[in-house]
C-alpha cells in the first residue's frame, strides 16, 4: 500500500499508485494494470516503495508479474 509505479514502454510512460480505499468495508484488488503500446516488446517499471526505496524492474511487455520489495526481479505469473 502506498507504492508508486512508473511504467515505460514503446516510448510512452504511465504512472499508477496503489492506495488503500478510504471507505468502510471496501477494498480493491492489490493489482496495478498498465497497457503498453502494441509495438512495445519490453517494459521498464520503476517502483517507489512506501519506505523510500526505489527499484527498477524490466521484462516483456505482455503478461503479468509480481513485484516484491527488495527482490530486484519480477516473478512471472502463469497465464490464466
Amino acid at each position: 500500500i502506498g507504492a508508486r509505479v512508473l511504467c515505460r514502454a514503446g516510448g510512452e510512460r504511465s504512472i499508477a499508485a496503489w492506495v488503500r480505499n478510504q471507505s468502510f468495508l471496501s477494498a480493491h484488488a492489490a493489482e496495478l494494470w498498465f497497457a503498453p503500446p502494441p509495438q512495445a516488446e519490453e517494459v521498464e517499471l520503476h517502483v517507489a516503495w512506501p519506505g523510500g526505496a526505489i527499484e527498477r524492474f524490466a521484462g516483456p511487455a505482455r503478461g503479468s508479474v509480481e513485484l516484491i520489495e527488495g527482490r530486484g526481479e519480477a516473478a512471472a505469473w502463469p497465464d490464466s
